[in-house]
């Protein structure tokens, strides 16, 4: 990307959708990606591209899931909007098996986007050793199954987990040693939650 454009260098520096059976299992490992984003202005007439124009987006569906994809030891810098992205945005049921985030830094953020986020359909997360602005699991679908999320180590301005879909969804939350600086949503889960340190949502 190029600092300060508002043409097409916002878009995704690497995405994937998965097709036929979808794969196995995928590791992106010791990396600086700097996005070069700071000064990019909203470009007319793309705001919803914009907006999702994830660093990294893993998009599978639920005839090609992955069964698990792995980030880890990671350097993240000036993101566009989100940085790392896995699963479906359009609630097609189970489509990630695991997601691991581990040894992840994240700095010079220009605009409240997430560094991590989770969408539909992940039946399992694993969270730790991570300095981030923002993590977020999004469900806007109903998961078809119990779904786990893990978290140890984690530091975050913001730690939504409150999805956008019905609250018949159903999901567990284990977090050890969490530091939120600026809000917590944890509305419409089971959790328990440990050593930690938590500005709870305002509204709820």
């Amino acid at each position: 990307r190029k600092d300060g454009t508002s043409t097409s260098n916002f878009a995704r520096l690497l995405e994937t959708v998965t097709e036929a059976d979808g794969f196995g299992y995928l590791e992106i490992c010791n990396l600086t990606i700097d996005s070069n984003a700071r000064n990019n202005p909203t470009p007319a007439g793309d705001e919803w591209a914009f907006e999702h124009s994830a660093d990294i987006f893993l998009n599978a569906t639920a005839d090609a899931p992955i069964g698990c994809v792995r980030f880890a030891n990671l350097y993240l810098l000036d993101a566009m909007a989100d940085h790392l992205s896995v699963g479906n945005e359009e609630g097609e049921g189970m489509t990630v098996g695991c997601a691991i985030f581990e040894q992840i830094v994240a700095r010079r953020r220009a605009r409240p986007r997430a560094d991590i986020i989770v969408y539909n359909g992940c039946e399992l997360t694993l969270m730790s050793n991570l300095d981030v602005q923002q993590i977020e699991v999004e469900f806007n679908e109903p998961p078809l199954q119990r779904v786990h999320i893990y978290a140890q180590n984690v530091r975050t301005q913001i730690l939504d987990l409150a999805g956008d879909g019905a609250d018949d969804r159903i999901f567990f939350f284990c977090g050890v040693n969490l530091e939120v600086a600026r809000e917590a949503d944890l509305y419409g889960l089971s959790a328990t939650v440990s050593n930690s340190r938590l500005r709870l949502h305002e509204g709820g």
